[in-house]
């Protein structure tokens, strides 16, 4: 991953998981149900993000998902500037 991507766009183009049997968990966070068309941000915090699918139960039949990730480098927020306090007598 490039030092100048600041945040992943995970885009949830198909989603569908049955939240009781199974569910995808994307840097502690858990996603489940019908998440057809929604965007997560995920700020980079390292070079590592991990994810993993959890099936809890076999019995679950046709879920699916299909998600696409994009590297974001736009809008990246520059490191504060540091403040210099002045003593005016």
């Amino acid at each position: 991953m490039s030092e100048d991507v600041c945040r992943i766009i995970l885009n949830f183009e198909q989603f569908s998981l049955e939240c009781s049997k199974e569910y995808l968990t994307v840097d502690g966070r858990k996603y489940c149900g019908n998440q057809n068309g929604r965007s997560v941000f995920i700020d980079i915090q390292s070079a590592q993000i991990d994810i993993l699918y959890t099936k809890i139960d076999s019995s679950s039949i046709g879920s699916r998902f299909k998600i696409n990730g994009i590297q974001d480098t736009t809008n990246c927020l520059d490191p504060p500037p540091q403040l210099t306090l002045k003593k005016t007598l």
